[in-house]
């Protein structure tokens, strides 16, 4: 059997990040994950996030 989710997760850019240093700025992003479950447990897991728009937020990389 297969479940999926869609999440939100917010936070604030206080420590290095990907190479990032640290910008004091919120960021939120939509994201989803994929289950796989057995005998009514979880057996697999994949989550698929927004990091395009993680980077942007971080001004890591440039809006588009």
């Amino acid at each position: 059997m297969r479940r999926h989710t869609k999440y939100a997760m917010t936070g604030t850019h206080k420590g290095s990040f990907a190479g990032v240093n640290a910008t004091g700025k919120a960021t939120r992003a939509e994201n989803m994950a994929f289950y796989r479950l057995a005998h009514g447990k979880i057996v697999d897991e994949r989550a698929q996030l927004d990091m395009l728009s993680i980077f942007q937020q971080m001004s890591a990389i440039p809006a588009a």
